[in-house]
Parts: structure tokens; C-alpha cells; sequence
């Protein structure tokens, strides 16, 4: 006699515990695994000047993460930041011991500099990109126009 409710209660305990997980969770809770983009519509991308960093921040402005740390936090600060709609990267112009403008994948966050210069005219203050692609690098003396091709 024993048994048999001991039986049932493992059995209801048991179904208690399978309809529990079987219940819709928050999706605000779960974690996203690396099958989604590293930044998405609607992130904010922000530079820290003091940090010499540039991060990701969600469309209502709640940190995501560092996208990118400049190598040499002596001499190197991000100036500008921009968004390339034509090869869909996110785009930091950096000023430093190497001039230079960095692209920065937006699905995996890896990065790579396109653009590298010891002879701009000035501090690469800031950047655009025109909807054909072409750069467009704000210094301290002129505006340099590169070419999809970043020549």
C-alpha cells in the first residue's frame, strides 16, 4: 500500500517537473548563443574617449559589450565613428602613432583597419560614408575622400 502511493507521488512529482520546463520562458532571460549577430538594428555604437574604446550599446541604451580597444593607449584615440551601408560594417577612424580607419563586422565583431595612413593632413577628427561607399575622413586641415576601394 505503501508503494503504490509512494509510486504516485514520484509520478506526479515527476509530471509537475516536465510541465514545468514544457512552460513558454521570458525570451528577455535566455542567453543568445553565437548563432545571432553581434550588433543589430537598432545598437547604438558609442567611443569612449578617456577608454580608448568603442561599445556596443542596445537600442535603449543598456551596454552590450567592447567591440574595440585601440593597441596603443598611449598615443592611439578613437575619433570618429560611422556606419558603411554599403558593405554593412561598422567604421572608427582612429588617430595616432598610425593614422587609421577601421572596419568592424557587425555578425562576428572581427575587425580589420582599411584604411592606413601616416600622411593625412591633420587628426582624423571624424569619418562618413556616402551611400556609394566612399569614405570621406574629416582632419584637422582638409577632407580626404577614399573610394569604396579605400584608394
Amino acid at each position: 500500500m505503501i508503494g503504490r502511493y509512494f509510486i504516485k507521488i514520484i509520478f506526479i512529482f515527476g509530471f509537475v517537473i516536465i510541465s514545468n520546463n514544457c512552460v513558454k520562458q521570458d525570451s528577455s532571460l535566455t542567453t543568445k548563443s553565437k548563432d545571432y549577430a553581434y550588433a543589430q538594428t537598432g545598437d547604438i555604437v558609442v567611443t569612449n574617449y578617456n577608454s580608448d574604446s568603442a561599445m556596443l550599446l542596445d537600442a535603449e541604451g543598456n551596454f552590450k559589450s567592447v567591440i574595440y580597444n585601440v593597441t596603443n593607449n598611449s598615443t592611439d584615440q578613437i575619433m570618429g565613428v560611422a556606419w558603411d551601408s554599403v558593405k554593412k560594417k561598422i567604421v572608427l577612424s582612429i588617430s595616432g602613432s598610425t593614422d587609421r580607419v577601421v572596419s568592424i563586422s557587425p555578425l562576428d565583431g572581427s575587425s580589420s583597419e582599411v584604411i592606413v595612413n601616416t600622411q593625412f593632413n591633420g587628426t582624423p577628427w571624424g569619418l562618413t560614408v556616402d551611400t556609394s561607399g566612399n569614405y570621406l575622413l574629416i582632419e584637422t586641415s582638409a577632407i580626404e575622400k577614399f573610394d569604396s576601394n579605400y584608394q
